[in-house]
């Protein structure tokens, strides 16, 4: 299996780069947002890679982070979903939006995503809630983009609220948040949404 990939970026295209490693370029296709923050071509870069091996294909999908390919491969745990749809629902979606949707069983929401009908969105809710969301701190957390948020989260948990009603109603103020905002304004935030 092959972890990540790390050498001088050779070209782009399309939703592919070609990462050229010692002389041997590696092919490796990527979501709209990896590709969008690309360096330069001829710039070091570093992806984390997920190798799937079918009978008569062998492809490579790239990520940034650690969180994203998870997600991707728990999106490939689920029937129905290729390397490719789960690629695309990546990039037509924030993370925090669709495990806020995966969790609140937001069916909406998932069958606007690329190739995502209805059955397979409730397949997505079933099989994935529990994985990436449900009552999660991780997930918190990992929507914390302060110490601050991070906080608020605290306290809204010591007023009795749990993880999935915290996780919704940041996700519909995220916008709002902002990292230098004051550990009241986020609390007071949530609360009008709760």
């Amino acid at each position: 299996m092959i972890a990540h990939v790390a050498g001088i970026l050779d070209s782009t295209q399309n939703n592919q780069l070609v990462i050229d490693v010692n002389g041997v370029g590696y092919e490796v296709l990527v979501s709209s947002n990896v590709l969008s923050n690309m360096p330069p071509k001829g710039e070091f870069i570093k992806v984390f890679t997920y190798q799937m091996v079918r009978e008569d294909d062998l492809k490579l999908f790239g990520f940034f982070s650690l969180e994203e390919k998870e997600i991707f491969t728990s999106l490939l745990s689920v029937s129905g979903i290729g390397g490719k749809t789960a690629l695309s629902i990546i990039s037509a979606i924030d993370k925090n939006r669709l495990i806020n949707a995966l969790v609140t069983g937001d069916i909406t929401t998932l069958t606007s995503l690329p190739g995502i009908g209805k059955k397979t969105a409730e397949r997505l809710v079933v099989e994935l809630k529990d994985k990436l969301g449900a009552g999660s701190t991780v997930n918190l957390t990992q929507m914390a983009t302060s110490q601050n948020t991070q906080d608020a989260i605290s306290a809204l948990q010591k007023l009795g609220y749990n993880s999935r009603e915290i996780s919704k109603a940041l996700t519909s103020i995220e916008a709002e948040i902002k990292t230098e905002s004051k550990i009241e304004d986020i609390i007071k935030l949530a609360l009008k949404y709760l």
